[in-house]
């Protein structure tokens, strides 16, 4: 397995992307879930066939991709930023497997309901298709929450804190 190349995909919004053995036969492109970034993939795309192309996203407004204003972060949003991806890296090529992974599997799933010719398969980890009371509080009070832009690193490494407060 090579080592990740990392990539822009100068889209709007603009999106980050590792890929492994660019010159694989066939490709696999990788989602990751909430807060999360496509390095979270390393480990398992040094795990999958060695052959394969594999891709991860940064999904918008997460890693090194793009923040969109006015927001716009639904299933829906990520999956029209899957589509584009494809189109422009695949035109002409064989159509790639897709996985998601918790929320990256909610993008899948729109994904493939809106552009089911767009791919050679879907495959979706660890994502709640329903939700709870609780859930769907914990979610509204998290797109409430204010967009913030720190002076500098420092100081946005000062005031960082988990959510939810998990401890050290």
């Amino acid at each position: 397995m090579s080592e990740p190349h990392s990539r822009i995909f100068d889209s709007s919004p603009r999106l980050h992307f590792l890929e492994w053995n660019p010159d694989g036969a066939r490709t696999i492109v990788l989602l990751h879930g909430n807060s999360a970034n496509a390095w979270w993939w390393e480990p398992v795309a040094r795990l999958l066939a060695p052959g394969a192309r594999i891709i991860a996203l940064d999904q918008r407004g997460h890693g090194d991709s793009e923040w969109v204003r006015p927001a716009a972060y639904t299933p829906q949003d990520y999956a029209g930023d899957l589509a584009a991806f494809i189109e422009h890296h695949f035109r002409g090529h064989e159509k790639p497997l897709v996985v998601g992974h918790s929320m990256g599997g909610l993008s899948v799933l729109a994904f493939a309901r809106r552009h089911p010719r767009s791919a050679r398969g879907a495959v979706v980890i660890d994502s709640a298709l329903s939700s709870t009371r609780g859930r769907d509080r914990y979610l509204r009070r998290l797109k409430s929450l204010p967009v913030v832009t720190y002076p500098d690193l420092d100081t946005a490494k000062a005031r960082f804190r988990l959510m939810p407060d998990e401890g050290e």
